[in-house]
């Protein structure tokens, strides 16, 4: 009799150890599917909800917002109609966290100013300029970017 006692207090232990555990794996399962759902729609890099499009003073600008830490990405700028030549500019600021590692085509000229970097382009009808970006630590970034003679801010954040 008393060992039968000892059993159910044991089993009834064991189910209330169970119960607690199931609710722990649900709450683990659905925190794992938001982290899942998150990844595949762009917010840790390169994805739906990540991809941008701009458009500033008749161009169209593309760049994801939400970018990786050491992982390459490309920021388009595409033209259409465009005079002989466009000055792209960005602030240096931004640029000390994110090193820009190629630009196609290769601009014709470098200019700086204090807080500023410009890059002038033989342009002339329609074509992309693509800079291809290394973020180089985590955080939000801001982009100051300029396109003949227009600024629009961009805001960018870099996961780990």
């Amino acid at each position: 009799m008393e060992k039968e006692k000892l059993n159910i207090h044991l089993i009834e232990d064991e189910l209330d150890f169970v119960h607690k555990e199931r609710k722990v794996q649900r709450y683990a399962a659905v925190v794992m599917f938001l982290f899942l759902a998150a990844g595949l729609l762009g917010f840790f890099g390169g994805g739906v909800v990540s991809k941008t499009r701009i458009s500033l003073n008749g161009f169209e600008v593309e760049y994801q917002q939400y970018l990786r830490e050491s992982t390459s990405s490309e920021f388009f700028v595409y033209l259409e109609k465009a005079a002989d030549t466009t000055v792209i500019s960005f602030n240096k600021k931004y640029l000390e966290k994110i090193k820009i590692n190629e630009i196609v085509p290769q601009p014709v000229s470098t200019k700086t100013n204090d807080n500023r970097i410009f890059y002038t382009f033989n342009t002339g009808g329609e074509g992309v300029i693509i800079f291809y970006l290394m973020p180089l630590n985590g955080g939000s970034r801001e982009l100051v970017l300029g396109i003949g003679g227009e600024i629009k801010q961009i805001k960018q954040f870099v996961y780990y």
